[in-house]
This record gives structure tokens, sequence and C-alpha cells, in this order.
């Protein structure tokens, strides 16, 4: 209750937009814009990409992206199908995982001296 006070909005005043002419885009720029991705733009976007920037937390640079791309290339293509077809990403796809990796002199032993001691 105390959230709902706190946040609340006394007056619904909403700007309106009567009167605004907006652009239209033809129907062949929108076919442009709703059309599937092409394997063409698919590369040229994963190619434009820093070689040694991380696309996420997964530690899989661009580098090895590209030199594995005759691999992973037909998995990509089929994920990319399936969001423009459904319009949403496969349940998963957008999960993280992070791993606390403590620092060691040496990750071989047990013993977890720290380096910044």
């Amino acid at each position: 209750m105390f959230f709902m006070k706190r946040f609340e909005e006394n007056e619904w005043v909403r700007p309106k937009l009567d009167g605004v002419k907006f652009q239209n885009i033809g129907q062949q720029h929108n076919d442009i814009l709703t059309e599937c991705f092409h394997e063409e733009e698919i590369k040229a976007i994963v190619w434009d990409c820093g070689s040694e920037k991380n696309p996420g937390p997964n530690e899989l640079n661009f580098k090895f992206i590209k030199e594995s791309w005759h691999v992973i290339k037909p998995d990509v293509a089929q994920f990319l199908e399936e969001f423009f077809v459904n319009g949403v990403f496969p349940k998963g796809s957008n999960a993280s995982f992070i791993a606390l990796i403590p620092k060691v002199l040496d990750p071989k032993t047990s013993a977890s001296t720290d380096l910044f001691h």
C-alpha cells in the first residue's frame, strides 16, 4: 500500500498525436524490412564484430566464432529462422550462467592462495 500511494499518478494526462503526420514507407521498403535473414547478412554482421570481443559471458570471442563458422553456421541460421518465424527466442536461449573462479597461484592444486594478499 505504501508504494501504491508513493508512485500513484493523480492525473492521467498523456500526450496526444492527433494531427501529426508520419511519413510512410513504400511496399518495397516494407518487404525489405520484413524479409527473412540472408546468410550473407548474418556472416557480414559476425565478421563486422571485433575478433577479440565476447558476445556474452560464455568466453567465446568472435575470433572463435569466425574460425568455426563452417561448423556453427547451420545452427545460427536455424536459430535465426526460428526467431523470424515465431517471433520469440527458444526457451533458455536468453539465459546466462556466471561462474566465479577464484584467483589462485596454481589452479592444479586445491590450495587457494590468494594472488592479491
